[in-house]
């Protein structure tokens, strides 16, 4: 499937047609196809977002939001990912991006950057791209692209309907995969990626990611875990965190430190006010999780109530901490 999305977004590019199919059922432009063809080798994390499901999924919306945040996503503009939040003062409309693929970069430290499919011109990536009034853009020539740069972040006409933005390197890679000149992503990461289901709202899979912990105190047992990955279904208000370990026997020791020390976890944070990661998780959230070590990986599936889906993102950057995940 990833030799056919590379190859497709190549023949794209080429002939001036697209063999994407690139509107969903109710009309918002996107990739209806296997998009991480267009993610560089090295993407770290590496997530994939379909906007026009996400508007309905509280939980979708606050796991997008915490991915978002990660310090590898830092050049991402602003008014991009702030879409996602709950209380969003973003002047994008949603309505008008279809998917996106979230993607790090290990070309430099906390480098990233995204493909964005929407219904967009060369001026809306301009506006998208300016973090203030006063920012000033600068054009420059790459390969037959025109890349739009601001500060630090940069963005790219793939085509008519997808676009590219990040770090100047990061952009540079991504529109020499869209020509087909470059590889594109590969390994463990796309492996777990794989593993999460194609109709998801939201899936994901990542080595690392930049989120904050606060007085980390890991279990060895953890040194078992070398991924995350996960996803959001898009039929329920559920989050699904997978932890791929290294072998199965250790799976059942991975699944009950998990479950101890996120409850140690949220009894801390409502003592100290605090806990392992950058936000508190209370113990309400952590009795609507549920844990599986039957299969090749620990799987944890939290199924928040109307009243603590606002703890998605304490249960991902808690869990990240715990095992040793954050960059």
């Amino acid at each position: 499937m990833l030799a056919a999305g590379g190859l497709v977004a190549s023949i794209g590019i080429v002939a001036g047609t697209s063999s994407f199919e690139f509107l969903s059922d109710d009309g918002t432009p996107g990739a209806l196809g296997f998009t991480a063809g267009t993610a560089p080798i090295g993407s770290d994390p590496l997530v994939l977002v379909n906007t026009d499901e996400i508007r309905e999924n509280n939980a979708a919306k606050r796991v997008t939001s915490t991915l978002f945040a990660a310090s590898q996503f830092n050049d991402v503009p602003t008014a991009l990912t702030g879409i996602f939040s709950t209380n969003s003062s973003s002047q994008v409309d949603m309505k008008r991006v279809g998917k996106l693929v979230l993607v790090g970069s290990n070309l430099s430290d906390n480098s990233g950057g995204a493909i964005v499919w929407a219904d967009w011109n060369d001026d809306d990536v301009v506006s998208v791209l300016k973090q203030t009034d006063e920012a000033q853009v600068r054009t420059e020539s790459y390969g037959d692209q025109t890349l739009y740069t601001s500060g630090a972040t940069s963005a790219a006409v793939l085509s008519d309907i997808a676009f590219a933005f990040g770090t100047t390197k990061v952009v540079r890679t991504i529109v020499d995969i869209w020509h087909g000149d470059r590889a594109p992503v590969g390994g463990e990461t796309l492996d777990s990626f794989e593993r999460t289901p194609l109709r998801a709202t939201v899936r994901f899979s990542f080595d690392t990611l930049g989120v904050p912990c606060n007085d980390v105190s890991s279990s060895n047992v953890y040194d078992n875990v070398t991924q995350i990955y996960g996803s959001v279904p898009s039929d329920e208000n559920a989050v699904r965190l997978h932890l791929r370990v290294k072998s199965n026997d250790v799976r059942r020791k991975v699944a009950t430190a998990a479950m101890d020390d996120l409850e140690t976890a949220s009894v801390e944070s409502e003592q100290n006010q605090s806990n392992t990661g950058g936000a508190k998780l209370p113990y309400d959230a952590v009795e609507n999780i549920s844990v599986d070590d039957k299969h090749d990986t620990v799987t944890l599936t939290y199924r928040p109530d109307n009243k603590d889906d606002e703890y998605v993102r304490a249960l991902v950057e808690t869990l990240v901490c715990l095992v040793g995940r954050s960059q």
